[in-house]
């Protein structure tokens, strides 16, 4: 399966009271950046957008939770498995092939392992402004 694995939040955790932070259910930290499986993300942004009050009553997130997961959100980085890349690799070589011309748009991130600096990444500009912090270097879990 796919990591997701985002920025610390540590402009917003210094926010949170000490009382605040003993509620929270995802074990945050100022130094470490939190990892989480692809589908389990997903279910923990569901959680953090839901609205009303039985959303808040049924939630699997504390309010602090909620708006570390808000705050990071856009920063997410999905790290695929070896194996779902060559897959996906194979698909797009046999539509190249089966093509008679062939255009490729490229999102951002491209550019990053060119050295040209990124926006929303580990070390993005507006990860440093926004949260006050990077993504350390840490090797990502193994996701064979």
């Amino acid at each position: 399966g796919s990591i997701v694995r985002v920025a610390i939040p540590s402009k917003s955790i210094r926010r949170i009271s000490a009382d605040a932070r003993k509620s929270l259910k995802i074990a945050w930290s100022e130094h470490s950046a939190p990892c989480f499986h692809q589908p389990c993300w997903e279910k923990i942004v569901a959680a953090a957008t839901k609205r009303g009050q039985k959303a808040e009553k049924e939630s699997i997130l504390s309010a602090g939770d909620k708006k570390l997961v808000l705050d990071v959100e856009e920063t997410a980085e999905i790290t695929e498995s070896l194996s779902s890349m060559k897959e996906k690799a194979k698909e797009i070589a046999a539509l190249m092939k089966a093509s008679a011309h062939t255009v490729v748009f490229t999102g951002a991130g491209i550019s990053a392992s060119a050295g040209i600096p990124t926006y929303r990444g580990r070390e993005g500009i507006d990860v440093v402004e926004k949260l006050g912090g990077l993504i350390p270097d840490a090797p990502a879990p193994p996701i064979e």
